[in-house]
Order: C-alpha cells, then sequence, then structure tokens
C-alpha cells in the first residue's frame, strides 16, 4: 500500500489527477474505511478541482479518525474555496 500512496502522490504533484485517482480506487477498493485513503481522496478530488467531493472525503476521514489535524486543515481549506 506505501508504494501506491507514494505513487498517488507522484502523481499529483505532477498535476496528472486522473492517474492519480485511477491508482487510489485501486486502493479504496480493498480499504474503503482507512482514515489516510480517505484523506488521501480528499487531495486528489480538491487537486482535480472537485471541492464539494473534497469536503466529503475529509469528513469521511475525520469521522474515522477524529484526531487527524491535516484533514481538518485540508477540510477548512475545502470549504473555503
Amino acid at each position: 500500500m506505501a508504494l501506491r500512496k507514494t505513487l498517488i502522490s507522484i502523481y499529483l504533484k505532477s498535476g496528472d489527477t486522473e492517474r492519480a485517482h485511477d491508482e487510489l480506487n485501486k486502493l479504496v477498493s480493498q480499504r474503503p474505511n482507512d482514515p489516510s485513503l480517505l484523506s488521501l481522496t480528499g487531495e486528489v478530488a480538491l487537486a482535480s478541482g472537485d471541492v464539494e467531493e473534497a469536503s466529503k472525503s475529509f469528513e469521511k476521514a475525520l469521522s474515522a479518525n477524529p484526531d487527524d489535524a491535516n484533514a481538518r486543515l485540508r477540510l477548512g481549506q475545502a470549504r473555503y474555496f
């Protein structure tokens, strides 16, 4: 899983959100309630310009892990945009 998450991050940094989304879907199908994957789903959605989906993903990440400060921060940023 760590290698796929790294690959997703590389795709995001290079601006290839479609490939990031495709790789992420493979992971999420295996672990749909993983807080780190839910947060990463929010990151991919934000990078794609889908603020509504990003907000939903960060909210789910916080439901799974209320102590995730990064998800809380990114949710606030998504709501601001």
